[in-house]
């Protein structure tokens, strides 16, 4: 059985994406981790499907899409009807290094959700 060693500073990104994502049920999550923006298990299955990306939805596991492309994907996904709450890196990695953490700490900074138009009550009244 061969075995491989995992990167520290993914590992604790995993960790703290997992705690944000308790934190913050009602919305999609995407963090930020070196120039993309990652959601991992159910959340990366409904991105992947909302997006038509090919696959099967049931054997994604995790997505990453590239900063440039950040925006695109969000008025896609709030068009679609998802609310996305925005994780990223609320102090610098020389920070983090200096406290003895493999990647700095991060916070949700940004919650976007869909604008659900209500009838106007001049509309409702009219008969």
């Amino acid at each position: 059985m061969r075995t491989t060693r995992r990167n520290p500073a993914f590992v604790a990104f995993e960790r703290q994406y997992r705690e944000l994502r308790d934190e913050n049920r009602k919305h999609l999550l995407l963090a930020g981790f070196e120039g993309v923006y990652v959601a991992f298990a159910d959340d990366a299955r409904i991105i992947a499907t909302a997006l038509d990306e090919t696959g099967t939805p049931a054997q994604v596991v995790g997505c990453a899409i590239p900063a440039e492309d950040a925006n695109d994907i969000l008025q896609r996904l709030v068009r679609a009807g998802y609310g996305v709450a925005i994780a990223e890196a609320t102090e610098s990695p020389d920070s983090a290094r200096r406290r003895g953490a493999p990647t700095p700490r991060r916070e949700v900074v940004r919650i976007i959700t869909p604008i659900r138009e209500e009838p106007s009550p001049a509309v409702i009244n009219c008969r």
